[in-house]
């Protein structure tokens, strides 16, 4: 299985769990969700727009996104 890395920007609420061994080829986007493939169509990173409202339910409460990955 890959190791995903994540980046959290606070300011626009964007969450990116991606790859850093692959490049992403193709997209699809799915409402605030965006999944990118390679060429072998294997999914290498994820978008997630208003992180916080679609993740509220797996973080706990008066902890942020940030932390929860941590």
């Amino acid at each position: 299985m890959q190791k995903f890395n994540f980046d959290y920007d606070g300011e626009n609420d964007d969450l990116f769990i991606y790859s850093s061994h692959s490049k992403s080829k193709a997209s699809v986007e799915i409402g605030d969700l965006t999944l990118d493939y390679n060429t072998k169509k294997e999914l290498v990173a994820i978008e997630i727009m208003n992180a916080s409202e679609m993740l509220k339910s797996s973080v706990k409460p008066g902890s942020s996104i940030k932390q929860a990955l941590s």
